[in-house]
């Protein structure tokens, strides 16, 4: 109560006297004053934000979008932000892979712009991650000619497969898959059993 009303005092001393606020001002003293506690707030409606997190999904059916629900406009937000969002490819953060733990998230504009995921390695960890394949990568990580040349008709960069891998997202109680592009050094830093 202390710190409410000095602060309301603050505020009205540094207020244009007779203005409205310093009006205001004194009338929440009174009340504050009277009955005591501080001045209660109205409660907040949701905002869309809180919506959006409600019902999100990284890896969205769309089969499920058929039934009616009770908030519809907290779905049709939600799958109206999902149907922006460059979802081809995900980007994996392996920086705790030894603990079990791999997050996915979508790439940004600027990423898909880079080709990042999709050309290079998405592990965001991986050295190979962040550059765009050069002629000297190329050479140094190479592989057979045979996988190149499939490498270069599916448009993946040189060295890069593509794993499905499950990676223990459970949501709303049901296990999810993604299509990740990994290099064969992520690959064995997660151990082929993981993906």
């Amino acid at each position: 109560m202390h710190s409410t009303t000095s602060k309301l005092r603050e505020t009205l001393a540094r207020a244009p006297r007779n203005s409205a606020y310093a009006r205001h001002i004194q009338k929440c003293l009174q009340y504050v004053d009277f009955y005591g506690g501080s001045v209660p707030t109205a409660p907040k409606g949701k905002t869309e934000r809180d919506l959006l997190e409600e019902e999100f999904e990284f890896l969205r059916d769309d089969s499920n979008d058929n039934g009616t629900g009770t908030n519809d406009t907290a779905k049709e937000i939600a799958k109206k932000y999902y149907e922006n969002l460059f979802r081809e490819f995900a980007l994996i953060d392996l920086s705790r892979w030894r603990e079990g733990q791999v997050a996915l998230r979508w790439r940004t504009k600027q990423e898909v712009l880079q080709g990042l995921g999709q050309f290079t390695c998405a592990s965001l960890t991986c050295p190979r991650h962040a550059a765009a394949p050069t002629e000297e990568s190329i050479d140094e990580f190479r592989l057979d000619d045979t996988r190149d040349n499939n490498k270069s008709e599916t448009g993946e960069g040189v060295g890069l497969e593509t794993f499905e891998m499950n990676f223990g997202y459970m949501e709303k109680g049901v296990k999810k898959n993604a299509l990740v592009k990994v290099c064969a050094r992520a690959k064995e830093k997660q151990g082929s059993e993981r993906f």
